[in-house]
């Protein structure tokens, strides 16, 4: 009797002298016969090989296996979380514009509304603005009239002041105290020249003019000086 090299069962190769598999215990025979290559295990591996794909699928084993099911399949990418609420800003309210305000504007016009109603000659006449007329400008000697020079400076303080709410009026406001101070100054020439003529002194002079030819002069500087 023949005695394989590898155990019939398991396939385990046998040693000289074993009668049993020291893996399966499978008999295995003799131990006296010297081990030969056996042809059945010689075949088996070429056999197993050498299988077809016929009988690979016969079997109930697939031939192949397409890489498209052997590949993973990608993994999906992270979902982005949606951005976090953000708090409710509300738009600032639009600050409320106060106009420009020039107190030096507005003080001169203030005080040349003011004199109009102080005394402009004193002596015992204290007469104001009011009384005077315009033609006192070039000729104190003139007779009374309608217009009065108080109301020349009624226009030019009250322009002045209103004008001092108002952006970009800084040059309108210098030409109103030129001529506010331009009428104040020819008064008083005038008046210098008919108490000269009359032999007046120069004290005479500042007794006689009254304290709104000094108020005026100080609003018509203001106006100009203002910016």
């Amino acid at each position: 009797m023949a005695v394989t090299r590898y155990c019939p069962n398991c396939g385990l190769e046998r040693r000289e002298g074993e009668r049993f598999c020291r893996n399966c215990g499978h008999a295995l025979g003799t131990g006296q016969t010297k081990l030969h290559e056996s042809p059945v295990a010689t075949t088996a591996p070429l056999a197993a090989s050498s299988a077809s794909p016929a009988a690979e699928q016969a079997a109930g084993v697939p031939a192949s296996v397409p890489d498209a099911l052997t590949t993973p399949a990608p993994e999906a990418p992270p979902r982005a979380l949606p951005p976090p609420p953000q708090p409710v800003v509300r738009a600032p309210r639009a600050p409320i514009r106060i106009p420009p305000f020039k107190p030096v504007a507005l003080a001169g016009g203030v005080v040349i509304l003011v004199a109009v109603f102080l005394p402009w000659i004193s002596g015992g006449l204290s007469l104001s603005g009011l009384d005077v007329p315009l033609e006192a400008v070039w000729n104190i000697d003139a007779s009374d009239s309608a217009l009065k020079l108080g109301y020349a400076f009624l226009v030019l303080g009250a322009a002045g002041a209103v004008l001092s709410f108002v952006e970009r009026s800084v040059g309108i406001r210098r030409i109103l105290g030129s001529l506010a101070l331009a009428l104040v100054l020819g008064f008083a020439l005038q008046l210098y020249r008919s108490i000269d003529q009359a032999g007046g002194s120069f004290g005479d002079v500042i007794s006689t003019i009254g304290i709104g030819v000094y108020v005026t002069v100080a609003g018509a500087i203001c106006l100009q000086l203002s910016k």
